[in-house]
């Protein structure tokens, strides 16, 4: 069972992630700010964090420096309604290792790409 961070400021949103998370074998915690979410991963790593971009109190971007500041190589996706081609594309050259665009419409290939990031981190971890 991997251990899965869904870090959005709309509860509804998140809880609903949770639940089809849980649904395909994975334990998701569910944040609603950014320092929140860096208080407990201080303490506890993820396997992967889903991470919305327009947040209160710390964006998604700052968000992700301190996870990297933190952890190096754990798979961030961003989840995010920002769905323009070079919105994408910022994302991508920040680091964040997929775009996932909101709201979710195929669960089938959002849980596809979860499972696929967290086995390519695994093989990575494995490797090192």
């Amino acid at each position: 069972m991997s251990r899965i961070a869904v870090i959005d400021d709309r509860t509804d949103n998140a809880e609903m992630l949770q639940v089809f998370l849980a649904r395909d074998g994975h334990e998701a915690e569910v944040f609603n700010t950014g320092p929140q979410f860096l208080d407990s991963f201080r303490n506890a790593p993820f396997d992967l964090i889903l991470l919305d971009i327009a947040l209160p109190e710390m964006d998604g971007y700052e968000t992700f420096n301190r996870i990297r500041e933190i952890d190096e190589k754990v798979p961030v996706l961003a989840l995010t309604a920002y769905v323009l081609p070079h919105d994408r594309e910022n994302l991508l050259r920040h680091g964040f290792a997929e775009h996932i665009a909101k709201p979710i419409v195929d669960f089938d290939e959002f849980l596809n790409e979860v499972s696929r990031h967290i086995k390519k981190a695994y093989r990575l971890v494995k490797a090192g």
